[in-house]
């Protein structure tokens, strides 16, 4: 509790991610509905969508390793959090299939570099002595999140539609991109 307090960097990175995994994880859904519903993908499209992701987001924790090593892991954070933030927005106004597989593309470029930090940054700002539990608190905070969030996505999905709900996404994870830029999350890293 009070240690816990005491600890901004942990407790600002732990409220900046959390917004920001939610805006993340409330999309998810969301968008193969889009994709489906508005654009009208068809099912090797949407592999094709799913493997630019993965395809790209391989490759690029090769890239941010390496503009971590020389930039700083708070540059890559920054960058990547900003970046990924776009994405259901660029789905929300897309309306050809062709587009999608390029927007999936640049969010698994953008993730790869969030992914790489994060756990990075909750190492640097845990204290050795009670690693285990400010882990616990930050794996419980991501759980919540993933958990949770979608089932938020899809209810706003159903209240105001697809679009809507996207955009919302979007602001949620840029939200948590400026909360990260605001609070000095990975300064110092």
């Amino acid at each position: 509790g009070k240690e816990l307090r005491h600890n901004r960097p942990f407790l600002n990175f732990t409220i900046a991610q959390f917004v920001f995994r939610w805006g993340l994880a409330a999309a998810l859904p969301l968008l193969p509905l889009y994709w489906v519903r508005n654009v009208g993908a068809t099912d090797p499209q949407i592999s094709a969508i799913n493997s630019a992701n993965t395809f790209v987001a391989m490759i690029a924790y090769f890239v941010w390793t390496v503009v971590s090593r020389k930039k700083g892991e708070r540059l890559v954070l920054l960058i990547a959090a900003f970046g990924v933030s776009f994405y259901p927005l660029l789905t929300a106004l897309t309306n050809t299939p062709l587009l999608l597989p390029l927007w999936a593309g640049l969010a698994g470029f953008f993730i790869a570099g969030v992914d790489l930090v994060f756990f990075d940054i909750v190492l640097a700002t845990c204290p050795g002595e009670n690693q285990a539990a400010y882990i616990g608190i930050y794996q419980t905070t991501v759980y919540i999140a993933t958990f949770l969030a979608p089932l938020t996505g899809t209810v706003l999905g159903d209240l105001f539609g697809l679009v809507p709900a996207l955009i919302i996404a979007t602001v949620l994870r840029l939200t948590g991109a400026a909360l990260i830029a605001r609070l000095g999350v990975g300064r110092g890293v």
